[in-house]
């Protein structure tokens, strides 16, 4: 299993990411978000509501915005 990473920005970290040689790429704004598609893509069933399906990010729930806790 392969996951590709893309950064686009570090401040606020933000890209994509994608299983494999998959067209469907999952952006992410973000550490959690970035975790969320990581998990997403290593096993979709995970998603709320999902029943198997690829995820796409209209099937990702809403994930709570980062905050500086330093």
């Amino acid at each position: 299993m392969v996951i590709k990473i893309s950064i686009d920005t570090t401040e606020p970290l933000a890209g994509t990411a994608a299983m494999g040689e998959r067209d469907t790429m999952i952006p992410f704004t973000g550490w959690f978000e970035l975790l969320r598609a990581i998990s997403a893509l290593i096993d979709p069933t995970t998603i709320p509501g999902d029943t198997g399906r690829q995820a796409t990010l209209e099937s990702l729930p809403p994930c709570e915005q980062e905050h500086d806790r330093s």
